[in-house]
């Protein structure tokens, strides 16, 4: 199991946040609460139409009944892949075993790299 790890006092990306995290790559997507044409009616003429920049470009259905949505529909596209530093755990045993030494951490969804979990030290 691949894990983003962060340090929420390190200010430098280029910082280790840990003395066994590793830089690797990762994809990463960018996804809105909207369809792709309603995106480029919104904000195409800011950003670019939504099939101008990455690949993968698709509409997925959104069945969270909180979200703000309008059409319940989401797009989604891949980006350049991005490093982050992380670490390796070769079990669930192990990554416990990571989580009880360090004691207290946020663990989370990274929006950037295709929903990866991602631990905050």
């Amino acid at each position: 199991m691949k894990v983003i790890i962060k340090k929420e006092s390190v200010l430098c990306e280029h910082e280790k946040p840990y003395p066994t995290a590793v830089l690797r790559g990762f994809q990463t997507w960018q996804e809105r609460t909207c369809s792709m044409k309603e995106f480029d009616k919104k904000f195409g003429k800011q950003e670019g139409l939504w099939k101008s920049k990455g690949k993968n470009h698709k509409e997925i259905t959104c069945y969270n009944e909180g979200c703000y949505c309008t059409e319940r529909i989401h797009c989604r596209r891949q980006m350049e892949n991005k490093k982050f530093w992380s670490i390796i755990f070769k079990d669930i045993s192990e990554f416990e075993r990571f989580i009880k030494e360090n004691g207290y951490m946020k663990i989370f969804l990274e929006e950037e790299d295709g929903r990866g979990i991602t631990l905050m030290i």
